[in-house]
């Protein structure tokens, strides 16, 4: 059942095959990998919503998951969903993402034919993928300063993000402090 699922590629047969093992099979060992199927068949369906709750799933039972983590992040701000359980989730996968991405990143686990930078690349990546959804839910949480503290970090990595550029002018600005109005029209600008 497991390898016809893998095969299948039609999402809407896809879940409902995953649906099937996951009632059959509860506790089987492949619980992780049917999770992470299903999180695809939902992004594939283009189900973001459901395809956040499947990832949640698989951070539940493996949480340095990196490529749950990543879609969580990813998901909570697209979503935009800002109820505070919705926040402290997020919250809650930024920081595992930051936490497990070095490990899962260690250079001696770089597959054969990926180039070293492009492997460091890529932890970095998803450190700061970590650090805007962290500084998005401080933005949402009204916490001004952390936000700007988490987007100023981001635009030393990538300046030219315009959206959290945008997001830092708005935090610095909503901190109604004179001597900050110039640096957030820049980061407006």
């Amino acid at each position: 059942l497991f390898d016809s699922i893998r095969k299948e590629q039609n999402a809407t047969t896809k879940l409902q095959l995953l649906k099937s093992w996951k009632e059959k099979y509860p506790n089987s060992d492949f619980k992780v990998d049917g999770g992470l199927q299903t999180m695809e068949a939902y992004r594939a369906s283009g189900n973001g919503k459901e395809m956040l709750n499947a990832a949640k799933e698989v951070v539940d039972l493996d949480g340095k998951n990196v490529q749950a983590l990543y879609w969580a992040n990813l998901l909570t701000i697209s979503l935009q969903d800002k109820s505070p359980e919705a926040l402290a989730a997020g919250e809650k996968y930024a920081k595992g993402l930051i936490d497990a991405a070095p490990a899962f990143f260690d250079i001696s686990k770089k597959p054969a034919g990926v180039a070293e930078d492009a492997w460091k690349k890529e932890q970095s990546n998803m450190t700061a993928t970590g650090h805007r959804t962290l500084g998005w839910v401080a933005l949402q949480r009204k916490q001004n300063e952390d936000a700007e503290k988490e987007f100023l970090a981001l635009l030393q990595l990538n300046p030219n993000d315009a959206e959290v550029s945008s997001w830092a002018g708005t935090a610095v600005a909503l901190q109604r402090k004179l001597e900050k109005q110039s640096s957030a029209l820049y980061h407006f600008a």
